[in-house]
């Protein structure tokens, strides 16, 4: 379903992402785990689109994204849910108004039929009693919720999740995590989580790549990854590289 073939990025002459291979299957909940600015969103925004490789291809669901004409490119971006690291509400805007924004953007349905949707995502993330509130009464955790929600409203085939449990503390992380779980185990969407915690990576994903140097050094199941002989990941899996 996505495929980073040997990708090269670079911006202002640091090299990001170098020799990047990634292989994700259909159905599939791959996590990228690695330090705090090594490269992870960045492999996410190659995946939209929005930034293009120096060297190599990126292809998701059959499609050539760099080389992909516009239109092409946008009717493929609807079928990719985001989540941002903040959620990323817009502050003026009601739970169910920015929930709502994607389908009255691309002018999906009529406003009942739309309210069907916002709703039905609202209760898939557990926050349809907060429809009429406004995003600064809501906690870091609800606001990643509806941002959630947000992502789904379009049904998408592709979910990406930006470093979901950040700003949260380790209870609201574990409910975030668990959230992850129900959504893939219900929606069955393939799926890229980038983190930087391990309870996120072991706790959501079927497979588990270490991100470093520009690449994916290993990458395995969770109890592959936790029983990896590599010096490098098991420093890491130890909590001794932040």
């Amino acid at each position: 379903m996505i495929l980073l073939d040997h990708v090269y990025k670079s911006f202002g002459g640091r090299e990001v992402l170098k020799d990047m291979c990634l292989h994700v299957a259909r159905g599939e909940c791959f996590v990228i785990m690695g330090r705090s600015g090594i490269g992870k969103s960045v492999t996410l925004k190659h995946v939209i689109g929005v930034v293009y490789p120096d060297k190599g291809k990126v292809i998701v669901d059959g499609m050539d994204v760099p080389n992909a004409p516009r239109k092409e490119l946008s009717e493929l971006r609807k079928r990719i849910g985001y989540l941002f690291q903040s959620g990323a509400l817009i502050n003026w805007l009601s739970v169910f108004e920015n929930v709502a924004l994607p389908l009255r953007e691309h002018k999906m349905g009529s406003e009942e039929e739309i309210r069907d949707r916002v709703m039905e995502k609202l209760r898939l993330v557990e926050m349809e009693h907060t429809a009429d509130v406004m995003p600064e009464n809501l906690s870091g955790g609800m606001k990643k919720r509806v941002g959630l929600a947000r992502a789904l409203v379009m049904d998408p085939q592709i979910l990406l999740y930006d470093e979901p449990n950040a700003g949260l503390d380790p209870v609201m992380s574990e409910t975030i995590n668990h959230l992850i779980v129900n959504v893939q185990q219900k929606l069955r969407v393939t799926s890229i989580v980038v983190t930087h915690r391990l309870g996120c990576a072991f706790t959501v994903g079927d497979r588990i790549g270490l991100l470093d140097s520009g690449r994916i050094i290993e990458e395995g199941t969770p109890d592959e990854i936790r029983n990896s002989v590599n010096p490098l990941v098991r420093r890491f899996v130890q909590g001794v590289i932040d």
